[in-house]
């Protein structure tokens, strides 16, 4: 909902809820040969308002409260022996607070300014029975409970300087309970349709509630940090036509590490494919560094048409303390993506798009040890050395419009992944069959919907 009590006053509130109900049984994950099943309940919302205030002269401010909730139940066996494999309950809270004020001082400064501020309120109840890692050690049973509840602010601020009708400065920086964080870019207009711009910065993450909540001790883990650089070039073709090419570097570090699988990257495995929850001990020290060049064609709606061209070349790589540096899970080396439509004056429309990448990196399965043990068992050997199939898949859509008075109708038909390629998730090994075996990701699936705006 809007609101606009006066000329200089908007006032918004938004909300966005999901339920989510699957009950896996277990004749269908050993129809499909997979190593659990059981029932997943997640229940998820976020509710927010928004006040934008015009000020007198020259300026404007903005704030936005929000609050964002998940409730998470996991109930799953193995498939063979019938056994509790986990069972979760989990429910994070959290309650944002932004202010953002713009002060334009003259024609050639603009000041920026403002604050954040975040309280979490979390609860776990997680239990996870003994079994065998990933690795083909032993994972005592585990237990996840308790609360946490923590609180962050930061202040930023920044400077903008138009020197000149060409060249404009930003200087900024963020406090953070976790230090300072300086940031800066510079822009120049070549030509009235082409501009060269440069920035860099330091950006922080906080490590996740749940891992944190694993062990006390991990809450004196250092906060992950990433020193960012990009170079960029834009130019309009046309007045609808925009071309632009980014060049950019990333170096990160402070990154948490088991010593015990030192050749693993934690944040890339909790809760994935190479989940390797039973850990004791983590420290900090870990480094990442990522490199890549990104271009986009893009072509706003004008007589009917529209359109997007993207692609990337780029690296994504982790190290641990006394370990080779190694590919992200999600380092596909290039990413593609098409899409555009035409919108017909009968309120008819026809869309699609495309999407590719190249395969992502994962570690194959020991296959001896998976077979004496029956079950996934990865070559710790070759970790990320082996890399899966590239990935593919094309979404077709028709819409048709309805207008009204003040509001409008919308019905639509879209088929995801239309030509039904058979995209590779994981390998794993299937202990139904005793054989190394593959999960997919969805095949030809047809979306009809509703929308009404209004």
């Amino acid at each position: 909902m809007t609101w606009d009590p006066d000329e200089t006053s908007r006032i918004t509130a938004s909300f966005l809820g999901a339920d989510d109900y699957v009950d896996y049984e277990r004749d269908q994950a050993w129809e499909d040969g997979n190593d659990n099943y059981g029932v997943t309940e997640n229940f998820s919302f976020t509710a927010g308002m928004g006040w934008k205030e015009l000020w007198p002269k020259n300026g404007f401010s903005e704030t936005v409260l929000s609050w964002n909730r998940i409730v998470y139940h996991g109930d799953y066996s193995h498939t063979l022996s019938g056994d509790v494999q986990a069972l979760q309950n989990s429910t994070e809270s959290k309650v944002s607070l932004h202010n953002g004020n713009t002060w334009l001082a003259g024609n050639r400064f603009a000041f920026r300014f403002g604050l954040d501020a975040v309280y979490s309120n979390d609860e776990y109840s997680n239990f996870y029975a003994a079994d065998t890692n990933y690795s083909g050690g032993a994972m005592p049973e585990l237990t996840v409970s308790g609360k946490r509840n923590d609180f962050s602010g930061a202040l930023f601020g920044q400077c903008s300087w138009s020197a000149t009708e060409r060249l404009t400065l930003n200087l900024g920086a963020r406090v953070e309970n976790s230090g300072t964080a300086p940031r800066g870019s510079v822009s120049y207009s070549l030509t009235p349709v082409t501009s060269l711009s440069a920035a860099s910065g330091i950006y922080r993450q906080s490590l996740s509630g749940e891992l944190l909540a694993r062990n006390k001790s991990f809450e004196s883990l250092d906060t992950p940090e990433s020193a960012h650089f990009v170079l960029g070039l834009k130019h309009l073709i046309s007045p609808e036509t925009r071309v632009q090419v980014e060049v950019y570097l990333k170096q990160g570090n402070g990154f948490p590490f088991d010593p015990e699988q030192p050749g693993y990257f934690i944040l890339d495995g909790v809760n994935g494919e190479q989940d390797l929850y039973a850990f004791q001990d983590l420290q900090s020290g870990g480094e990442t560094r990522a490199a890549g060049v990104e271009l986009t064609l893009q072509k706003q709606l004008v007589n009917g048409f529209y359109g997007l061209a993207a692609g990337s070349i780029y690296s994504s790589e982790y190290r641990n303390p006394g370990e080779p540096w190694r590919r992200r899970i999600y380092d596909s080396r290039w990413t593609g993506t098409l899409e555009g439509g035409y919108r017909f004056d009968s309120g008819w429309e026809v869309s699609c798009r495309w999407l590719s990448a190249g395969g992502r990196p994962y570690t194959p399965l020991d296959l001896v040890a998976s077979q004496e043990m029956n079950r996934t068992v990865l070559d710790s050997t070759r970790i990320n050395g082996e890399t899966y199939p590239f990935y593919s898949s094309l979404n077709l859509r028709v819409d048709r419009r309805f207008n009204f008075s003040g509001s409008s109708l919308i019905c639509y038909l879209s088929v995801w992944n239309a030509l039904n390629r058979r995209n590779v998730t994981a390998t794993y090994w299937n202990r139904i069959e005793n054989k190394e075996d593959y999960l997919y990701q969805w095949a030809t699936m047809p979306v009809i919907g509703i929308e009404y705006e209004f």
